[in-house]
Formats: C-alpha cells, structure tokens, sequence
C-alpha cells in the first residue's frame, strides 16, 4: 500500500523545519539591536590614560570556571609600546565572560567592533574573551592550511600540541592563553583597523575577501611584535596587582 508521506521528500529535515525548534544558536531579541558581545553584566568600567590616549575599559566578571588571562595593567603597558597613530583610533577595551552556549558557536580569542556602542560607551573597541581554566580544546586531524598555520602559531605561543589518533588535543596553560591574547590578539586587531583606514572605505574594505584581510592583520601583528621583540619592550611578565584590582572594584579570582 503506497504512503502518502512518500510524496515529500523533506518530511522530517530541515528544509521542512525538523530540529529548528531546538537547534543551537546564540539567542537574539527583536527589541535588542546590540550584538550578543555588546551585552555585558554589570561590567565594571575603568578609564586609563596610555600617552595621550583616554581609554575605557569595561571588565565583566567571570564563571568560576573561567578567568581573564590578560590583566587591565597588561593590555595598557603593550598598547604604549603602540605606534601614535594606530593606538589613536581605540577607544575601548572590554573584558567580557562569553556564555557557555556563545563558547560552544563563537569561540574566540578576542574580536574588533568597528562601530562599537554599549555600557555607555562607544567607538572602535577590542574584545578580550575570558578563557577556561582548564584549557583543552580538540582539532580535527583533518586541518586546512590556515588552520595549520593557527596550530603553529598556538604552538609558539606555548600551548601544548598532542596529536592523537583521531584528533589533535591542544592544552592550554594561563601564560599560554596571556601570550596568545596579549602579544597575537591585540595587535592582530589593531592591524584589521589600520588595514580599514587604508582602505578609506567600509564598502571597500567589505570587499576584501576574509583570507586577505586576515594575512594582512597577522602581517601587522608579526612585525610589530618583531619590532617590540628588537627593542626587548616584549614579553614581560604578568603584572597583577592584587591591591590595584581591589581599589578598582575587580576580583582577583577574576585573573587567577
């Protein structure tokens, strides 16, 4: 006996909307027009003067099973190592704590907003993203040649690479995470502005294809990295100032 169910070939996937009702996704609200980074709890907000640059900074508290590897006094004594004219355009930091459905889809080291606008606060921003304590992240051993490069890069900045049968187990350290951030991220991101500055254009600067505005950024990253490196300005060590954090009105579980 023929079943009329057969006539469609979509009963049950996704093109008919099986699964829709459940499938992961980082929650967006129609009232809301901030992106998911844009919306911190409770940050507290600090201004710091680096040369002649005011800049905010927002810190978000953490999951106790996460902290910020990178500290206030970290990121401002490597951005006044930054050339003026780079350094210019940021106006704000933010160190928020992503939440565990946002690390499942968006995991990242860090991010830049162009347009950044939340907590009272706006212009070009860098995003730090507190990282677990436990630090162990696992590859495919399928890997494209971007992706080889990343596991390169991960490896010179101290993380541990185990290659496994059917996977590759990338563990993870605080110091690990702070040179990743600190000395990859931070001007990674710097670089993507200038690169959009040089463009003199958003819509043009759209245009570059991910992969070029990507090399560009970790061109950027390495060579000023190298320069700093020549002038022994970098690496230093952590600076964590229990008693500044107090005064500021931030945990010290928070970076430890």
């Amino acid at each position: 006996m023929r079943s009329p169910t057969r006539r469609n070939r979509n009963i049950g996937t996704s093109k008919q909307g099986h699964g829709q009702d459940n499938r992961l996704e980082i929650p967006e609200s129609w009232h809301d027009s901030r992106l998911f980074y844009e919306k911190l709890r409770s940050p507290i907000r600090l201004n710091r003067k680096v040369g002649a640059k005011e800049l905010t900074f927002l810190v978000e508290g953490t999951l106790s099973d996460y902290c910020h590897p990178c500290t206030v006094d970290d990121i401002c004594r490597l951005l006044g190592f930054v050339p003026g004219e780079d350094l210019q355009p940021l106006d704000v930091v933010v160190l928020r704590q992503p939440t565990r459905k946002q690390r499942i889809l968006s995991s990242v080291w860090g991010r830049l907003s162009f347009f950044y606008e939340a907590n009272e606060c706006s212009g070009v921003a860098i995003i730090l993203e507190s990282q677990p304590r436990n630090g162990i992240s696992k590859w495919p051993t399928s890997l494209t040649p971007d992706d080889r490069r990343e596991l390169d890069r991960l490896a010179d900045d101290g993380h541990n690479i185990q290659l496994e049968k059917k996977q590759i187990v990338v563990e993870s350290t605080l110091e690990s995470c702070r040179c990743t951030q600190l000395f990859r991220t931070v001007p990674h991101e710097l670089g993507h502005h200038r690169h959009y500055r040089e463009t003199d254009s958003e819509a043009r600067y759209g245009s570059i294809p991910r992969a070029e505005r990507e090399a560009v950024a970790h061109r950027y990253a390495t060579e000023l990295m190298a320069t700093l490196k020549k002038q022994k300005a970098v690496p230093f060590d952590r600076i964590l100032d229990r008693d500044g954090l107090i005064r500021d009105e931030l945990r010290v579980e928070w970076f430890e």
